[in-house]
């Protein structure tokens, strides 16, 4: 790569500079510009650049092959092939007749024959068979071309003969009863909290699962994977008898396996190749209608901020602000918006919604879905603040009316309008 190359990158993009990235286990503040971008450009592109940019420079089409047979006492005959085999044909309506005089230009005709404009398609040139006494319109020919582009469309978007193939898919386990809440905590102090709001179910990180398991005997508690192990299946060490799944390569056939949102379960056929999970939790990204046709049996999140970036490189230790997780610091973006990142077992640094998932006040959207459990999401809610809201959700699931927190507080996430 030439240094005039890397320039035009480094204005363009405005970094400073390249690293290897992940590949070769360097991480630090050299990886991450901490404060501004050293290389402040002053957008000042060259012409090359600006020509590559321009509008519809990707916008490629095929190239195509005309020919075109203009006879007197016959119709106008045009055929269209490519490269790759495709062919079409078009044939006239009306005979054309004869020229009582002069004889036809055939400069003009393939001039017409090649204005492919809006179409996918570019010829660049034409073959032409004619009689100079055959008269011919310019509406005929661009009828004819018109016609021929729409007949090679076609020919390009058959599809060939397949092979078909019976499937009937295994049935998918389904429950019928009032849904349960479920609990995934981020720091130790949440747990007594959940544990006293009569929650029975809990996701605990790997780093405190013993001693949550130790001190709450009564209660289901499952061990929470991180999403990134660098060490192959470290987790074993904890021998936890239940674990929430949040990659493939975390699945272990000796435990009781609960899904996590991150396997992006979002049909039923990614639904039934985890058929053998305990209870799996749904993706976040489905609206309330992409969830009814899968949702009876399985899990929703109702409460809590979403991860939006998981990193090894943390920027509070490439920074040598470090404080092993003792506490909450956040990315501030140019909107206002506070973004907490959250120190994760072995140094992975998380980074969530400014906001969380709230649906307590209009909790039977979900529970008209059949599911089994809703799960509560806390991650920078202190104890007082995950007994408030396990207790709204109490009470909308008894039929108790709830009134939404303050505009702008939290976000519905994808259950009213999905992905795009």
């Amino acid at each position: 790569v030439s240094k005039d190359d890397k320039k035009e990158l480094l204005d363009a993009f405005n970094r400073s500079g390249f690293t290897s990235g992940y590949f070769e286990d360097k991480l630090g503040k050299e990886m991450m510009s901490l404060e501004n971008p050293s290389n402040i450009s002053e957008n000042k592109f060259s012409d090359e650049v600006k020509s590559i940019c321009r509008e519809n420079v990707n916008l490629r089409k095929k190239e195509v092959f005309i020919s075109t047979s203009i006879c007197k006492n016959r119709p106008i005959t045009a055929c269209m092939w490519d490269n790759d085999g495709h062919f079409a044909e078009y044939h006239g309506n009306t005979l054309l007749e004869k020229r009582k005089n002069g004889k036809e230009n055939a400069a003009r005709i393939k001039n017409q024959l090649l204005k492919l404009g809006n179409t996918p398609f570019f010829a660049k040139d034409a073959e032409l068979t004619m009689d100079e006494d055959a008269m011919v319109s310019l509406s005929q020919i661009n009828d004819a071309r018109r016609n021929l582009c729409k007949l090679f469309e076609d020919r390009l978007a058959e599809i060939g003969s397949r092979r078909t193939f019976s499937y009937t898919p295994s049935e998918i386990k389904k429950y019928d009863k009032k849904p349960i809440l479920v609990a995934e905590i981020s720091a130790y102090e949440q747990v007594k909290e959940c544990v006293d709001a009569g929650i029975t179910q809990i996701y605990v990180p790997i780093d405190i699962f013993d001693r949550v398991r130790a001190e709450n005997p009564d209660i289901s508690v499952i061990a929470k994977l991180p999403p990134v192990m660098r060490d192959d299946r470290s987790y074993e060490k904890f021998n936890a008898d239940k674990i929430l799944v949040c990659n493939i390569g975390e699945i272990n056939e000796n435990t009781e396996c609960y899904g996590d949102y991150r396997l992006n379960i979002t049909n039923s056929d990614s639904l039934y190749f985890y058929n053998h999970f305990k209870r799996v939790t749904l993706s976040p990204e489905l609206n309330i209608h992409e969830l009814s046709g899968i949702a009876e049996g399985n899990e929703v999140i109702a409460y809590g901020r979403l991860a939006l970036m998981v990193m090894e490189n943390c920027p509070l230790k490439a920074s040598g602000k470090c404080q092993k997780g003792k506490m909450i610091n956040s990315l501030h973006d140019r909107k206002g918006q506070n973004f907490p990142l959250l120190c994760k077992p072995g140094c992975i640094c998380e980074l969530v919604n400014s906001k969380p998932v709230y649906m307590a006040d209009k909790l039977s959207d979900l529970t008209n879905l059949k599911i089994n459990a809703l799960r509560l999401i806390f991650t920078v809610e202190n104890f007082a603040e995950c007994g408030k809201i396990i207790g709204e959700y109490k009470k909308a699931l008894s039929g108790e009316k709830i009134n939404p927190p303050l505009e702008n507080t939290f976000t519905r996430g994808h259950f009213y309008r999905g992905t795009e």
